[in-house]
C-alpha cells in the first residue's frame, strides 16, 4: 500500500457576460492503492478542495474509489461528493457508479 499527495490549483476566467466569469479551485488530493491479492487492487483518492465562482464559494470533499483487476482491462469505479459548506446551488450529497477501460491494457479473448 502506497500514498501519495497532490496539491492542484486551477484559474479560469471566462469570456461571456452571461456565464461565471472568474473561477478558482484549490484541492488538496491523496492516492492510495490497496492490493488486495496479486491481482486485485482497489485504489481510493479523496480530496478536499475550495471552489469559488464568481462572488459564491463552497469548501467540498470527494473521492474516487476503483477497483481492478490486472487480468481485465475493465475496472469499477465510483466517485463521491460532498459540500462541507457552501452557497453555491448543488445537492447534499452526489456519487456514481461505473464501468471503465483501461486503454493501456489489451482485452484477449481465448478459444
Amino acid at each position: 500500500m502506497g500514498v501519495r499527495g497532490l496539491l492542484f490549483s486551477l484559474y479560469a476566467k471566462g469570456v461571456s457576460d452571461d456565464a461565471t466569469n472568474h473561477t478558482a479551485l484549490v484541492s488538496l488530493r491523496a492516492i492510495s492503492t490497496i492490493s488486495i491479492n496479486k491481482n486485485l487492487s482497489f485504489r481510493i483518492n479523496p480530496q478536499l478542495f475550495y471552489l469559488k465562482l464568481d462572488a459564491k464559494d463552497g469548501y467540498y470533499f470527494a473521492s474516487n474509489f476503483t477497483l481492478s483487476s490486472k487480468k481485465s482491462p475493465f475496472y469499477l469505479g465510483s466517485t463521491i461528493n460532498k459540500p462541507i459548506k457552501t452557497n453555491i446551488a448543488g445537492k447534499l450529497f452526489d456519487w456514481n457508479i461505473s464501468l471503465g477501460y483501461s486503454l493501456d491494457r489489451k482485452l484477449i479473448l481465448k478459444k
